[in-house]
């Protein structure tokens, strides 16, 4: 058997994949980034300017690429969208806030964990859905579904956490 026909053990399988993700630009810039503050590192102004400017428009420009995006998909209420919405909208707050008080955080520090795990579904599930073609529907589906039930929520979150 030639070395190129043999099959490669799961380490090395494994130790590709880990490279192949290193190298994609969502996973090297954090990285990148974390080592840079962990090493103290200073930024050049003009690199964080531009960076800065860079960034300013991703919110509304990522959520105009997910209204094209369930435009195109079929959205369809299953199972697994109405639990995985469920789930995202009240049990990550509601273990947020079982957490806050278990650890004793308080203030305003407490509200923002809990109000931040209420917030819908990170857009960017459904930018690599459709990247990778896999459930694009249901994570289109969900996306819309989360923010259409946070209508609900969030209002519920802040009225529980407004006296902190």
């Amino acid at each position: 058997m030639a070395p190129k026909d043999r099959p490669r053990s799961g380490s090395h399988v494994f130790a590709g994949s880990v490279l192949r993700a290193l190298c994609q630009p969502q996973v090297c810039a954090p990285v990148a980034g974390a080592a840079l503050v962990i090493l103290d590192i200073p930024v050049p102004k003009f690199v964080i300017d531009s960076l800065h400017l860079m960034g300013q428009p991703t919110t509304g420009l990522s959520l105009f690429v997910v209204g094209l995006i369930v435009a195109e998909e079929r959205v369809r209420m299953t199972l697994e969208v109405a639990v995985d919405s469920l789930f995202k909208n009240l049990l990550h707050p509601a273990i947020m806030l079982a957490t806050v008080y278990a650890f004793g955080v308080t203030g305003v520090l407490a509200r923002e964990a809990v109000l931040l795990a209420a917030i819908p579904s990170a857009v960017i599930t459904t930018m690599f859905a459709e990247e990778y073609n896999i459930l694009t529907s249901e994570s289109s589906t969900t996306i819309l579904a989360t923010r259409v039930l946070s209508f609900v929520t969030i209002p519920i979150v802040i009225l529980v956490t407004r006296s902190w």
